[in-house]
């Protein structure tokens, strides 16, 4: 099948379906997948991957043998800072031993084993195909191209990065009636490798039957069987009786355009690929490994926050942003302003409004703060001081409360007697004495006590995937909640990875915001550490370390690490390797 130029707008149903038709027509050529900033490339030979490239930094061969346990972080950088320009860091690598041919190649196919799945991650951006007929499969030595099942790394991101309630109602409808199974079903069952009952799939459909009977024959709580069968439809290995069959081979020649691209930058403006991912298994390189070279630090454009601090980063870019959000709170009543429930007791209120003003004072003193962010701060200060004032005392609690079961409460905005559009009409009240306020006994800010309780549930049970929709629901409810924006960015981390460091709201983005807001948010504190050692920084691990114990000094795996130079390269060797292996 001859195929043009295409491209689209990238998806998670679209990625899945545009790598099925690929497959199907046996193409030659180049995906490439921009989201943001970032790209991925991916070089197919007879539909089948053959190359991986990646420009993330967190995806760069230097940095996967460094995650993956194949060479150590401190001799890696040696050898990067005596390379010249025209030197070859992998090359300098095998030469020196440190590494062998074989490991390399090895890691270079489960690198992009992994990547082939990660566009899941990436809810939007765009995909171009460039088709590349001129490699020939004769001209390619066929002992050098690595063997690739694609279906089974697809399957492994759509586990890893689509939730259960994106795809849920695109497969329980009772009006698609029962789902039909490909006579491939079996043979796709088992290349997937599930486990327990759900290796049973095929046999559980039989010739055909509902979501309900498939549930009754294999019991799931996780949404993994939801999932499947999910990526079964999009891969067409099962169909719907009364559904329409969405050929990825149709939506492939539907996006077919005559303008071809740089397969480097996709359809947008060019920019220069990292040179970690290049691969020798080309037209004009017959012969030579497939592992791929890396040099030593690509030229990259330079970015506005370059040479900051994520920290610094956060700050600039975000912290107006949240306060601008915050204020939204002021058109609530005054429960709603401190996100609490309206039974809440009098400690629960005091402690909350303790918090919020203790949170907004230090958003107040940050300089990247501007002067509308300034006025906002001063009218939420004077809110909580205000609520503070109503719902402290019992008799105006009692009051308010007369006054909203009628409907007649006002809200925090109707209540102040000034807000920044007219300042000049009167001074602000003083907001509530923030000093030796604590955070533990009230309920988390922008949840339900209940949702509250279950989000802490999940992230003990590093069930961050099920944790992160409930985080983003929270903030949006309360955006400079410290609390909330640790774990959102915690559960990001675990979940996604670090991401670009020049993309917004990445997963250290939300932890160092959480600290803008509290610096001494001891939660925010040790997911700061922890992505230090994850990410294997042991210069930024020792800073950030330093920082929680000052903190919180008791806290007993923290300062060992401090003390002992090998028990902290182990700690980074250790959550590396945890990462590594899911």
């Amino acid at each position: 099948m001859r195929l043009s130029p295409a491209q689209g707008a990238h998806g998670r149903t679209s990625y899945v379906k545009l790598m099925i038709a690929l497959k199907q027509s046996k193409a030659n050529g180049v995906v490439a997948i921009q989201f943001r900033r970032r790209s991925r490339q991916i070089y197919l030979l007879g539909g089948e991957p053959v190359s991986y490239r990646s420009d993330l930094p967190e995806e760069s061969v230097d940095r996967t043998l460094v995650t993956s346990n194949l060479v150590p972080a401190d001799r890696l950088k040696w050898m990067k800072d005596r390379l010249s320009a025209d030197e070859n860091l992998t090359d300098a690598l095998l030469m020196s031993g440190a590494l062998t041919e074989e490991a390399l190649n090895q890691h270079l196919v489960q690198r992009m084993h992994i990547g082939l799945g990660a566009s899941l991650a990436w809810t939007s951006g765009e995909w171009t195909f460039q088709p590349q007929p001129q490699i020939l499969a004769e001209r390619i030595d066929p002992a050098l191209i690595p063997r690739t099942n694609l279906l089974p790394c697809l399957w492994n991101g759509v586990k890893q990065y689509v939730n259960m309630e994106e795809i849920l109602s695109a497969v329980s409808d009772p009006g698609l009636g029962k789902m039909i199974p490909t006579p491939e079903l079996s043979q796709t069952v088992e290349m997937l490798d599930l486990e327990g009952p759900q290796g049973g799939l095929a046999e559980a459909i039989g010739d055909g039957c509902t979501m309900d009977d498939l549930f009754t024959r294999i019991p799931d709580t996780t949404g993994t069987l939801v999932k499947l069968i999910w990526f079964l439809g999009e891969i067409e290995q099962i169909q719907w009786e009364n559904g329409k069959a969405a050929s990825a081979l149709a939506m492939l020649k539907e996006a077919e355009t005559d303008q071809p691209f740089n397969t480097t930058s996709g359809p947008t403006k060019p920019r220069p690929a990292s040179s970690a991912g290049s691969s020798r298994t080309s037209s004009n390189q017959s012969g030579s490994s497939t592992a791929e070279r890396v040099r030593a630090r690509p030229n990259r454009p330079i970015s506005p926050m370059a040479g900051r601090t994520a920290r610094d980063r956060a700050s600039a870019k975000d912290i107006n942003k949240v306060i601008a959000n915050d204020y939204k709170r002021i058109e609530r009543d005054f429960y709603g302003f401190l996100g609490i429930a309206d039974n809440a007791s009098e400690d629960q209120i005091r402690l909350q409004c303790k918090r919020v003003a203790k949170r907004w004072q230090t958003a107040k003193a940050n300089p990247k703060l501007q002067p509308e962010g300034q006025d906002q701060v001063k009218d939420l200060l004077a809110g909580a001081s205000l609520v503070w004032k109503t719902l402290g005392s019992e008799k105006s609690r009692a009051e308010y409360l007369r006054r909203a079961e009628s409907g007649r409460a006002p809200t925090v905005r109707g209540a102040l007697p000034t807000t920044f559009a007219d300042r000049n009409m009167g001074a602000p009240l003083e907001a509530p004495d923030s000093s030796n306020a604590t955070e533990s006994e009230s309920p988390s800010p922008g949840a339900t006590h209940s949702e509250s309780s279950r989000v802490r549930t999940l992230m003990d049970g590093e069930q961050y995937t099920q944790a992160i929709p409930l985080l983003q629901r929270a903030r949006m409810e309360n955006p400079s909640d410290p609390e909330t924006l640790a774990d959102l960015g915690w559960a990001m981390f675990r979940t996604i990875g670090a991401g670009h460091p020049d993309d917004e709201d990445s997963a250290e983005d939300f932890v160092a915001l959480a600290l803008t807001f509290d610096p001494r948010n001891t939660r925010a504190l040790e997911y700061w550490a922890k992505i230090a050692l994850e990410t294997g920084n042991k210069d930024e691990a020792k800073r950030r370390l330093k920082s929680l114990l000052k903190v919180q000094p008791k806290t007993n795996w923290a300062r060992p690490l401090i003390e002992n130079e090998a028990a902290l390269q182990q700690a980074i060797d250790d959550a590396i390797r945890r990462r590594r292996n899911g």
